[in-house]
């Protein structure tokens, strides 16, 4: 079978580009405009296939363009829809999609008043109607931060309806597939109470195409080395179970070879079922199937018409497709390997095709696991030899034999035969992980752009084109060339006169980062941790600080100023130092924290700080007050044209004792002190700083009302713009020389308030 002889490749991905061409904006449009004019000019002389081409690509185009939400306000109303999906029920809440009459999708979440509630049982099919709260889905607040609305919305989904109780929900009837959403939540129930909890959170990601019960490290260290497909249901896992069943049923001698393509045909849509049906999942079944049934006809199609006739399909049946990460992934890797076969078929040896597969796969979603991730490890590819293999041979297959035995054996005999497995598993995997670790050496780039994206695709497909063809030098120029895109593109920061200053929504918190021109230096200002009453100290950095500084490619930061010891300013220093370069810390004579592996520099009143171009002088404390808040640094310095000045959580007195002192206090942009509490921001103190921009570090409906309306009332006398995280987000300031321009993450609310 020559993988390369396909004809429908081509039209597939015409269609796949102008749904491509319709979802991107910018100077990217016009890059892709051009490489696909120079496409279709290679087919100027064959009228047929030019017109064909031009035909489907204006049919993606239109069809595969990605939908605009409605504005969504939250409203209560009966709603009555069919459920069309699996239904997810947590310890808080019963999760399923419901599509009504004219085809909109809404997700409903009926809210459980305790774990332990008893709520009907809801079936995929049916009828229901619900009353409740319907609104828009929540947005990212801050750039880099994962955003779930458009992950909903790539999905054809763009509402979400909350009901407070299940009674306020009535369905009827069910469809036949509910049936196998019943078997697969049956099964994996049966599995967990047969197998130790270990194994279980393996086999329910490995077989069922659920992550939610693996360690989240574990999960995050498999996206940082490139090893997501291995957690991800896909060809693999769909080749090794149908290669498995085909040669057990055929060697045992229970069928002939006709009779056991015939039992895969009829099984693997049910394993769809059973993997959780995701595009991965989908890609690789209906792949296999087409493949059945061109054997069983004895007759041969090549694998690049295989993948094009899968991609057209689930196109056309569902358009949302095309913009979720897991499509995406899945079939630039499969139709890499499929095209890349030529290479494949030359290598000596298993280890040798292994780093093959390995290389092609991590160029293949490069570019695109930089735009969604900002970073990548140059070394993952060395992690990739050892692990694939490890978990192809090993792993999956043991996943699948603990899955059939927990359904044919004895609770105790599975039991046992598990936790085997998993003290061996864990073991084997702490060691690779330990090694990884000395080949933790991330590339962060930021976020990729566009434009940038398809320049690395088509080198990409040139050196496998050269590849292929055995011109080993012109392959390894056009892959040099595609590190040197990444290359440029990292260095691009470096190259800007422009720098920025960040005022980040971490809820009730504060966090700034300012970024110098030509990235001279990156400081940052506390590093706000969650609520104390959160369980994962971690959450705010991992979520929302490290994510933000990721997508603007910076892994250090030079200058980490904590104000006072307070978790809303710096609950997040532990998890920075220690998954972050931090090169200094500065804090007050009068913070008795002691921060372990870092430079940390105490300084007061009348010190100055200096890197990059950058002058901070230092305003308060001069003593100790006997108050973390009144203990606060209080700094002020000139970038950008303007004056700022920040004040950590300083009450009125220390207010009026800045007013007495010698120092002028006046500035251009004033960080409101104590997240706009009326026990700061005095009246006379905001007159004479005189800021023209006021801004606010609050969280949104804070339980301390903040920033409260007095102080609110006192910035609208000095008529000074207030800019607000809890109702704009992130607020940034772009400057380039001494001019500059604020803007807010999300759209900018035009009242002072």
């Amino acid at each position: 079978m020559n993988a390369c002889t396909g004809r429908w490749h081509l039209p597939v991905l015409a269609f796949a580009s102008g749904g491509v061409l319709a979802s991107l904006e910018g100077d990217a449009v016009y890059v892709f405009a051009v490489l696909i004019t120079v496409v279709l000019y290679g087919y100027r002389n064959h009228p047929p296939q030019f017109f064909l081409l031009c035909i489907l690509l204006a049919a993606g185009f239109f069809y595969l363009a990605p939908q605009t939400p409605q504005t969504q306000m939250e409203n209560s109303e009966t709603w009555t829809g069919v459920i069309d999906s699996e239904v997810k029920e947590t310890s808080y809440a019963v999760q399923f999609l419901m599509e009504n009459a004219d085809g909109i999708k809404r997700q409903v979440r009926i809210l459980k008043s305790d774990p332990d509630e008893r709520v009907p049982v809801f079936h995929h099919g049916s009828v229901c109607t619900a009353s409740g709260v319907t609104g828009p889905f929540a947005s990212a607040r801050n750039p880099g931060a994962f955003d779930y609305a458009e992950y909903m919305y790539a999905q054809g989904v763009f509402a979400e309806m909350v009901v407070q109780d299940h009674s306020d929900t009535a369905c009827e009837g069910r469809s036949r597939l509910s049936y196998l959403y019943e078997w697969r939540t049956h099964l994996l129930k049966k599995v967990q109470r047969h197998l130790d909890p270990e194994s279980y959170s393996w086999v329910k990601a490995l077989v069922f195409g659920e992550k939610d019960a693996l360690p989240e490290d574990i999960v995050n260290w498999f996206q940082a080395y490139n090893l997501s497909h291995i957690l991800a249901i896909s060809g693999l896992h769909a080749g090794l179970l149908s290669g498995g069943v085909y040669v057990s049923l055929y060697r045992s001698g229970l069928a002939t070879k006709r009779q056991a393509r015939i039992f895969l045909f009829l099984f693997l849509p049910s394993y769809t079922i059973l993997a959780g049906a995701a595009p991965s999942v989908i890609r690789a079944c209906v792949m296999a199937l087409i493949v059945l049934v061109f054997s069983m006809s004895n007759r041969r199609i090549p694998l690049s018409d295989v993948i094009a006739w899968t991609a057209g399909f689930l196109l056309v049946w569902n358009p949302d497709y095309l913009h979720q990460i897991g499509f995406q992934f899945s079939f630039l890797v499969t139709f890499s390997l499929i095209l890349s076969a030529p290479v494949l078929k030359k290598a000596s040896g298993l280890w040798q095709q292994t780093v093959i597969i390995s290389l092609i796969c991590l160029l293949a979603i490069l570019p695109l696991q930089i735009h969604y991730f900002y970073e990548f490890q140059p070394l993952s590819l060395f992690v990739n030899v050892a692990v694939v293999p490890y978990f192809s041979f090993f792993v999956i297959p043991v996943s699948f034999l603990l899955f059939l035995a927990a359904l044919i054996f004895p609770g105790p005999v599975t039991y046992g035969f598990s936790s085997i497995f998993s003290d061996f598993h864990q073991r084997v995997l702490s060691a690779v992980m330990k090694v990884g670790g000395l080949l933790d050496l991330p590339w962060v780039i930021g976020e990729l752009a566009a434009s940038a994206i398809l320049v690395f695709m088509v080198l990409f497909v040139r050196m496998m084109f050269h590849w292929c063809r055995e011109k080993r030098g012109k392959a390894l120029f056009f892959g040099a060339a595609c590190v040197g895109v990444l290359m440029v593109y990292t260095s691009l920061p470096y190259l800007s006169p422009k720098g920025t200053v960040t005022m980040l929504d971490v809820g009730q918190g504060d966090s700034f980062i300012i970024e110098l021109p030509y990235r001279k230096g990156v400081w940052m200002i506390d590093a706000a941790g969650p609520p104390v009453y959160m369980e994962d100290k971690a959450a705010t950095a991992e979520t929302i600080i490290v994510p933000f500084l990721k997508s603007r490619g910076i892994h250090t930061v030079d200058t980490l100023l904590i104000t006072h010891e307070d978790s809303d300013h710096d609950g997040s220093v532990p998890y920075l130092l220690q998954h972050h370069n931090v090169n200094r810390l500065v804090t007050s004579p009068y913070n008795p924290v002691q921060y372990k592996g870092v430079e940390q520099k105490r300084v007061e009143a009348g010190d100055l700080l200096k890197g990059g171009g950058l002058e901070m002088r230092v305003r308060h404390p001069a003593e100790d007050r006997g108050d973390a808040n009144d203990n606060s640094l209080v700094v002020d310095f000139d970038l950008g044209g303007k004056k700022w000045m920040f004040t950590g959580d300083i009450s009125a007195p220390v207010e009026k004792e800045l007013l007495q002192g010698a120092v002028s206090v006046r500035a251009d942009v004033l960080k409101a002190a104590h997240h706009g509490s009326n026990t700061s921001s005095s009246e006379q103190w905001l007159e004479r700083v005189g800021a023209e921009v006021v801004w606010v570090s609050a969280g949104v409906d804070n339980r301390y009302g903040h920033p409260h309306e007095e102080v609110l009332e006192r910035l609208m006398d000095q008529e000074a713009v207030i800019l607000r995280t809890d109702q704009s987000g992130a607020v940034s300031y772009n400057f380039y020389g001494d001019d500059g321009t604020f803007s807010t993450f999300l759209p900018y609310n035009a009242s002072r308030k």
